[in-house]
């Protein structure tokens, strides 16, 4: 067991994807989570293959399998049913697939993973600050007055709005995006949803998504995650609409989703997310690391926020194997995941204005390119490769894979 204390700031998929990684090459892990427990988000959960691979690193894949949806497909038609998008996994490798969960799910597997390594978790704990001492750290709880963890190395992982890595001096830009989304996970009763991660549009301003996610961890039945694209600007508006009206909206672009809606009775029942762009020219800072959402926050457009905060654990655990100290860990750690990041955060913000925005050039070249670029083989191996989260570059690239 090696003797030195890591501490991480967040008890998300990325804090504890990372905890149990560190742990996993014998660091003594704390995770500090400001919550009274382990928040679920309420985002539906799409683990590409880039994803499987770094949850099977974990010894977690088997298990998130048995409750999981597994994907075969993405499909997204216009408002005049024309296909805009068809990309089959099995294009991409034979037996290939993504899997869509429900948060909880994977939360509570991760959770359940990270106390059977020994790894300690501190719900109430909210950092007031992290002053050097010696050659580690000292966190403060604001909640409770006296209270500190020391640790010789600080990962932060406590998501895209995260303030900790301003305070501290990394710079970090957060430009906000003006279109977010509404969520809310619906039993699938009819099973019309499988295997295929579906999509309807409406120009850019209106796009609904629909995955398959597995078994409900409460009821053990069929849910999907119900997605229906929003600008921030109009949440409020949205909720002085009468419900029923909202309904009416959601069905006049997909008739079908009658009985999926009708478990949602009023606004409470779905969950408002914003999103943004994060940039940092370094990661790292001495020993402090800032990993997932609060290094590299993205747009939803690509789903690869669970993937890239997965593989980012691995990486790390990676660099924290044998290394001489925790800072060149750290350093090394920024080094080997710049391209992938960067290129996943390139291609979010490419390809927003086409989803999501108020845009009428967009859209239209949108459906006008999009189906010519599934028949290009070149072009479509490079859509598979981006949506199963392995490709580092734009062209001629290598696979983090």
């Amino acid at each position: 067991m090696n003797s030195q204390h890591i501490v991480i700031i967040g008890c998300g998929v990325s804090g504890l994807a990372s905890a149990i990684a560190i742990a996993e090459h014998g660091y003594q892990v704390t995770v500090v989570e400001q919550q009274s427990k382990p928040r679920v988000r309420a985002e539906g959960i799409l683990i590409q293959p880039t994803g499987a691979v770094a949850l099977n690193r974990l010894a977690l894949l088997q298990g998130i399998e048995k409750k999981a949806s597994p994907i075969q497909s993405l499909t997204g038609f216009n408002e005049q049913h024309k296909k805009i998008i068809d990309i089959q996994y099995s294009d991409y490798m034979r037996n290939s697939h993504g899997l869509g969960i429900h948060p909880a799910t994977l939360l509570s597997t991760l959770l359940a993973k990270a106390y059977s390594m020994n790894v300690t978790i501190e719900c109430g704990f909210s950092v007031a600050g992290i002053v050097r001492k010696g050659r580690g750290y000292i966190l403060s709880n604001a909640q409770c007055d006296g209270q500190e963890i020391y640790g010789d190395g600080v990962v932060i992982a406590n998501g895209t709005f995260s303030s900790l890595a301003d305070e501290l001096g990394l710079s970090r830009t957060l430009n906000s995006y003006l279109w977010g989304g509404l969520w809310a996970i619906c039993e699938d009763h009819q099973q019309q949803f499988s295997d295929t991660l579906s999509q309807r549009y409406l120009a850019a301003e209106k796009m609904i998504s629909i995955l398959p996610s597995g078994k409900h961890p409460k009821t053990g039945k069929p849910c999907v995650s119900f997605f229906w694209s929003m600008a921030v600007a109009d949440y409020q508006s949205w909720r002085s609409t009468p419900f029923a009206q909202w309904k009416q909206e959601v069905l006049a672009v997909w008739p079908e989703l009658e009985s999926l809606l009708a478990s949602l009775q009023d606004h409470r029942s779905l969950a408002f997310t914003r999103y943004a762009n994060v940039d940092m020219k370094s990661w790292h800072y001495e020993g402090i690391l800032v990993v997932g959402d609060a290094a590299h926050g993205m747009s939803p457009q690509l789903g690869m926020g669970t993937d890239m905060a997965l593989w980012d654990a691995i990486v790390l655990g990676d660099c924290l194997t044998g290394a001489p100290s925790i800072e060149k860990a750290f350093a090394d750690y920024s080094r080997q995941r710049k391209n992938h990041v960067a290129h996943y955060q390139q291609m979010s913000r490419f390809l927003t204005p086409f989803f999501q925005s108020h845009q009428k050039v967009a859209p239209f070249c949108r459906d006008l390119l999009f189906p010519l670029l599934h028949k290009i083989p070149f072009s479509y191996k490079q859509m598979l490769r981006t949506m199963v989260g392995e490709k580092t570059g734009i062209l001629f690239d290598d696979s983090v894979l």
